[in-house]
């Protein structure tokens, strides 16, 4: 009995000292703290707690995309965008990178990657009704009416059935905006 306790002890004492398990501590903590600032606007503090936690743990993804929306909200599209690219590199189930990715694309007037982007972030997450919206912008503006007025509604659907009443909003002034454009146009 002694030496089942003694052992157990040991095996506690290892997984506590081990350097592999207290890094991976650290660098969700790192993590959560970034995501602590970002949610104040401290993109700047967020970057640099997303950093620590990428050199403690650089095979995770999520640190990359988190510090890449960090940038881009500081005019870092560059940067962003290389963040991005490695969170998906890293985790390629992710939808969220592919998103953020995609809405990158999208101010950097790469409209056609941007839809690229956003068919995938739905492909992984279709209950993602910013995904449609947007894409639903990009089709639009690529001259694709249906298309447009399709992801728009299943925005504004998903967006009532996550009781997102700003985002059902929004979805249906993009849908004017969008309707008025195409009017103009005589489509």
């Amino acid at each position: 009995m002694k030496s089942l306790k003694l052992k157990a002890f040991a095996l506690v004492a290892l997984l506590l000292l081990n350097p592999l398990h207290a890094c991976a501590e650290t660098a969700k903590g790192s993590l959560k703290k970034g995501d602590n600032a970002y949610k104040k606007g401290q993109n700047t503090e967020a970057i640099q707690h997303y950093t620590k936690a990428i050199q403690l743990d650089p095979q995770v993804a999520e640190p990359y995309d988190n510090r890449g929306r960090a940038k881009y909200d500081l005019g870092d599209k560059t940067g962003a965008m290389q963040d991005y690219n490695k969170a998906i590199q890293l985790n390629p189930q992710l939808a969220e990178p592919y998103y953020n990715r995609a809405n990158a694309k999208y101010d950097l007037a790469d409209k056609t990657g941007a839809l690229q982007d956003y068919n995938k972030a739905i492909q992984l997450n279709p209950k993602k009704a910013e995904a449609y919206n947007n894409r639903g912008i990009a089709k639009a503006l690529l001259g694709d009416k249906t298309g447009a007025f399709a992801d728009l509604e299943k925005a504004k659907q998903l967006y009532v059935e996550q009781g997102n009443m700003e985002g059902y909003q929004n979805a249906i002034e993009a849908k004017n905006v969008v309707s008025d454009q195409f009017a103009q146009q005589g489509k």
